[in-house]
């Protein structure tokens, strides 16, 4: 016997250590295969329910008679739900409304309704897709937990379908927290709340005076990408603001006379994206006795400064093409001159 042959203890340590190697190779391979056939018999399914429901969404979409069940199989769900929104994003008018009442009579609200609440990831984020086209509103509360998640993916998901769905709730409910919530960049709360623009003005407007100082930044920007302007009067209050980010959004807003001065007194700021923002404006608000305080701001240090100057002059509708050729045949400044050549060289203004 190749056991009793062994007598040295670490022959037989060694001799152990193979055969259980030789047993975990054996169980991985059977794992593998066991792993491989589920695979194999899932795509089949999968195949089987796509194969049985594309003629049935088809002949839905086309408004004919089509032979189906009267409730969506366990194992069909998934499949069906994306063979569904494979066609819903292909669809308009009548057709859509087809699919829509199609998934309705197969209980899609139900099945959805249990995978927000008790499906995986990958369950959730499909019923979330569902939930939205369908207008869910049987979602919403489900929809309002996983837009506080965690899960960027899931979150950012489900506050779309909350705002298509009901864009009043998800005014009161998801935008004052995406304001405090800085793990969402800004341009992604904007591009989310864009379809709640109307019924996040009033609620973004009533967190402005509550607001504590190191969000009032972020909530301006929000606004400011929603293109919700604030009156004169409350912005007027901003211009004295310590915060650069305050004044930038400040200036962006402005589009009154009445601030005219509060932007004049900041061409001197400190920092030159004040300042650059401060040109911009007055390109908006600037009267002709302004046009001596931007030919002086055309010679900052900063060249955007200087651009942004130059293309604010341009878009003074008191000021033709002619005088502000002048202007640079006159300035006595090479920076101030060679800015005014380049921006009517490039056509127009921008400011």
């Amino acid at each position: 016997m190749i056991w009793q042959s062994l007598t040295d203890p670490f022959l037989r340590a060694a001799f152990w250590i193979g055969i259980a190697a030789v047993v975990m190779i054996v169980l991985l391979v059977l794992q593998i295969v066991g792993l491989r056939i589920r695979l194999l018999r899932r795509n089949r399914r999968a195949a089987a329910s796509v194969a049985h429901w594309r003629p049935v969404i088809t002949a839905v979409l086309a408004g004919l008679p089509a032979e189906r069940p009267k409730f969506l199989n366990r194992c069909d769900e998934v499949e069906f739900l994306k063979l569904w929104l494979h066609f819903q994003a292909n669809v308009r008018g009548d057709a859509r409304q087809n699919l829509n009442q199609l998934a309705i009579d197969m209980g899609s609200d139900r099945v959805t309704q249990r995978m927000l609440t008790k499906g995986g990831r990958g369950e959730k984020l499909l019923a979330i897709l569902v939930a939205r086209h369908l207008g869910s509103r049987s979602a919403v509360e489900a929809l309002q937990r996983l837009a506080h998640l965690p899960d960027r993916l899931l979150s950012v998901h489900a506050t779309i379908a909350l705002v298509q769905i009901d864009p009043q709730l998800a005014a009161r409910s998801i935008a004052p927290e995406l304001i405090v919530n800085s793990a969402w960049p800004v341009r992604e709360v904007v591009t989310v709340l864009q379809g709640a623009r109307v019924e996040c003005e009033p609620v973004l407007g009533a967190l402005l005076p509550v607001t504590l100082p190191e969000h009032l930044p972020r909530l301006l920007q929000v606004m400011d990408g929603l293109r919700i302007f604030l009156p004169a009067a409350q912005l007027l209050h901003l211009f004295s603001h310590e915060s650069v980010e305050v004044l930038i959004c400040a200036l962006r807003s402005a589009a009154s006379p009445a601030l005219r001065e509060s932007v004049l007194a900041l061409v001197d700021h400190e920092d030159w994206r004040v300042r650059m923002y401060a040109a911009k404006a007055l390109g908006r608000l600037g009267q002709r006795g302004d046009v001596a305080v931007m030919i002086g701001m055309l010679s900052d240090r900063e060249w955007w400064v200087r651009y942004r100057c130059a293309q604010a002059l341009a878009a003074m509708p008191f000021l033709k093409q002619d005088e502000i050729r002048q202007l640079a045949h006159e300035a006595t400044d090479r920076f101030a001159g060679d800015m005014l050549r380049q921006v009517l060289a490039e056509g127009g203004p921008v400011a």
